[in-house]
């Protein structure tokens, strides 16, 4: 027994350095993936706190807007309440006029002097002449005095303001998870997008977005900024045209253009093929729309 002791003695010892080494490991393992946890809610704590500060921001500027509106309302239903009390003051002074020719009509029918029948006749006829002439409004200019058009996206990509990533790199170190976040803001200032066409096969996209003021969400706020006139071009194809309908969502949801640090408007990372007549007839189209459609994914639409 001693003999199998010493045997393999030297055996059982370098097992269990072996044991102690992969306990060992397995231990740091255990507390590197411990560290990854925490740090994942870290960043999990920080990049709700960026979303709940993003909602409170579009909520502060929808906040903005419906007070916008609702002073519009106000000052157009109180413009055409003053009309139409003007109206409705002058109705009741004809009104007056008329029930009273009408009582003297009848009175002087029955016990008038007949030799002034033709006279008071006439007097009368001018009188009936001058009633009625207010211009109504209409119930239809009424309805048609406010029209709001709301646009509801129905597509789950259109409403992403944001993106979180977490995965394992190569670089990263040996159970450590990387995660990173990103919350899209829309800042783009206020303008126009409009789609025409270059004979049939082309699409053009015309954007006008016009000089301005910054507000809160943009890099120097209160400063003026310069606009700037942009015309994209697509191809009229399957392809072209649904890229053109997610350009749209971006033109939408204020993605496509910025204001950079010199104060003048700039594309915002969605890249337009601009009128090159060698380059439109020359193809490559299929490289620039991959391109493109890279870049919308990064905006959330896809």
């Amino acid at each position: 027994m001693e003999d199998a002791v010493n045997k393999y003695a030297p055996n059982l010892r370098s097992l269990a350095d072996k044991l102690e080494r992969a306990v060992t490991s397995l231990k740091s393992c255990k507390e590197k993936q411990e560290q990854a946890r925490k740090q994942l809610k870290r960043n999990q704590i920080s990049v709700e706190q960026e979303v709940k500060q993003h909602v409170t921001n579009i909520i502060k500027r929808v906040k903005q807007e419906e007070q916008r509106l609702l002073a519009k309302v106000t000052e157009i239903c109180g413009k055409r309440d003053k009309e139409l009390q003007a109206q409705m003051e002058h109705i009741e002074l004809d009104l007056g006029r008329a029930e009273s020719m009408q009582s003297y009509a009848i009175n002087f029918l029955h016990h008038g002097n007949s030799a002034d029948i033709l006279s008071q006749k006439q007097n009368l006829e001018v009188g009936l002449t001058e009633l009625g002439h207010t211009s109504l409004i209409t119930q239809y200019e009424i309805e048609t005095d406010i029209k709001l058009t709301f646009q509801e996206s129905v597509s789950p990509q259109t409403l992403s303001i944001g993106e979180v990533n977490c995965e394992r790199t190569e670089s990263s170190p040996q159970g450590k998870v990387e995660c990173s976040s990103k919350v899209i803001t829309p800042n783009m200032p206020h303008g126009t997008m409009n789609v025409g066409g270059h004979g049939s096969n082309f699409i053009t996209i015309n954007y006008n977005i016009p000089d301005g003021v910054q507000g809160s969400e943009h890099p120097n706020p209160g400063q003026p900024y310069r606009g700037m006139q942009l015309t994209g071009w697509l191809n009229n194809s399957d392809e072209g045209r649904e890229l053109l309908r997610l350009l749209k969502i971006a033109f939408d949801h204020r993605l496509t253009f910025t204001i950079g640090k010199d104060n003048t408007v700039i594309e915002n990372g969605i890249t337009h093929k601009q009128y090159n007549p060698f380059w439109l007839t020359s193809g490559g189209w299929n490289e620039y729309y991959r391109k493109l459609r890279k870049q919308l994914a990064v905006k959330g639409i896809k």
